[in-house]
C-alpha cells in the first residue's frame, strides 16, 4: 500500500511542478527571465562577488534608477514583478512593495521627474460614432472598413478592448485562446460573444458571454454591422478567426496593426499620411537649417514658429466640428493618441516621420 501512495505522490508531485509552471503565461516567462537577467547583470556590475539576496531597499532604489535612463518609470513596476518572482522561486523571503516606503516612494518620484505626461484620450461615446460614421471622407463601403466597423461596435456595446478581437501576427491566431466564428453567435435581436479568454468565471466555464443588442434603423446597429462582415467570409469555419480582411494572401484575421492604420489606408489621398504630412510641410520651408524650428508658418514677418494659440485656434474653426474631426477620431483609435509636445529641437528626418 505504501508503494502506491508513494507512486501516487510522486505523479501528484509532477502535477504541482506543471501547474506551478503554468501559472505564468508563456510571453511572462520570458519577460520575467529577461528582466532578471538585466537584474542580475547590475548587481554583478555594481557589487562584485558580494552577497546581495535577499535584495535590500537600496539596492533595489538603485536599480530602478539606473533601469530609468533607458525605461519609461511607470513600466518598472514589471521589473519589480520579476525580481519578486525570482525570489519566491528560489524560496527567499520577500518583503511587499507596499512594505518597502522607500522603494515606493522612490518609483514614485521617478514617474514625477522622468515620465513623459500622461495623455488622456477622449472616451468613444455614441456621439462620436455617429460622427465618425457619417463623415464622407471614409470609405466605409471598403471591406476592411466594413470588418473595422463591427469590430468596433462589438467592442464599445460589449465593453470590450481590440485585443478580444484582433491578434498581434496574422500566423499568431490560436483557435484555443482567440475569438472564433463560432463564438459570435447572431441571435434574432442581439450578438452573443463568448470570451473564453476572460478572468471573469461565469458559471464555472471561464467564459465570459455578453450580448450586444440590435438596433433596428439605427446608425450604430452591431446586429447589422456584424452580419455584414460576416458577409465577406460566408464560408468561415467555425474555428476560423472571427473577424477577417481581405488581403494578396485572401482572407487573413484582424491584426493589432490593421487595427490601428486601416483607417489612415482607406482615406482618400491618405489625408491622414504623416510622411506625406511632414513632408508637404517642409516644402513651405525649402531652405531651413537643421537648427530651425521644426515647423513653421508665413506670416507678414515671415516665416516664423508655430504656436500653440495658432494652433489650437485652426482646430477650433475645423469644419468637420473639433470633437467629430477626423483627425481626432483616428487618433482615439491609434496607439500613441493625439496630445500636444513643445517644438522639436531641429528638423527631424523626413524617412523617419512615418512612425
Amino acid at each position: 500500500m505504501y508503494v502506491v501512495a508513494a507512486t501516487v505522490l510522486q505523479w501528484i508531485d509532477k502535477r504541482v511542478v506543471e501547474a506551478l509552471k503554468a501559472s505564468l503565461a508563456d510571453r511572462t516567462v520570458v519577460q520575467y527571465s529577461s528582466q532578471v537577467t538585466q537584474f542580475l547583470l547590475f548587481v554583478l556590475w555594481a557589487y562584485g562577488s558580494a552577497p546581495f539576496l535577499p535584495v535590500t531597499d537600496q539596492v533595489l532604489c538603485q536599480y530602478l534608477v539606473w533601469q530609468s535612463m533607458t525605461v519609461d518609470p511607470k513600466n518598472l513596476g514589471t521589473y519589480l514583478s520579476a525580481i519578486r518572482n525570482f525570489h519566491l522561486a528560489l524560496g527567499l523571503p520577500w518583503v511587499d512593495i507596499r512594505d518597502r516606503y522607500r522603494v515606493g516612494w522612490c518609483l514614485k518620484g521617478l514617474r514625477r521627474l522622468v515620465s513623459s505626461q500622461v495623455c488622456h484620450k477622449l472616451p468613444i461615446t455614441p456621439e462620436l460614432l455617429v460622427k465618425m460614421r457619417l463623415c464622407a471622407s471614409i470609405e466605409w463601403e471598403d471591406p476592411r472598413m466594413v470588418v473595422l466597423w463591427a469590430v468596433m461596435l462589438l467592442a464599445f456595446f460589449t465593453m470590450s478592448r481590440k485585443d478580444n478581437f484582433s491578434v498581434e501576427k496574422i500566423d499568431a491566431f490560436n483557435a484555443r485562446q482567440h475569438l472564433t466564428r463560432g463564438d459570435v453567435k447572431i441571435m434574432r435581436s442581439s450578438v452573443l460573444c463568448s470570451f473564453r479568454r476572460s478572468k471573469s468565471n461565469q458559471l464555472n466555464e471561464r467564459v465570459h458571454k455578453v450580448l450586444a443588442l440590435a438596433m433596428p434603423g439605427k446608425i450604430l446597429d452591431p446586429k447589422l454591422a456584424v452580419e455584414r462582415a460576416f458577409s465577406l467570409s460566408p464560408h468561415a469555419r467555425s474555428s476560423d478567426p472571427a473577424f477577417m480582411i481581405p488581403s494578396t494572401k485572401g482572407l487573413v484575421p484582424l491584426t493589432h496593426y490593421v487595427f490601428h492604420k486601416v483607417l489612415a489606408l482607406a482615406m482618400p489621398g491618405k489625408i491622414l499620411d504623416p510622411k506625406l504630412a511632414v513632408e508637404r510641410a517642409f516644402s513651405l520651408s525649402p531652405h531651413a537649417r537643421s537648427s530651425d524650428p521644426a515647423f513653421m508658418i508665413p506670416s507678414t514677418k515671415g516665416l516664423v514658429p508655430l504656436t500653440h494659440y495658432v494652433f489650437v485656434g485652426r482646430l477650433k474653426h475645423c469644419p468637420c466640428n473639433r470633437r467629430g474631426c477626423v483627425p481626432l477620431l483616428w487618433a482615439q483609435f491609434s496607439s500613441r493618441g493625439c496630445y500636444l509636445r513643445s517644438p522639436l529641437r531641429g528638423r527631424p528626418n523626413v524617412d523617419q516621420a512615418n512612425g
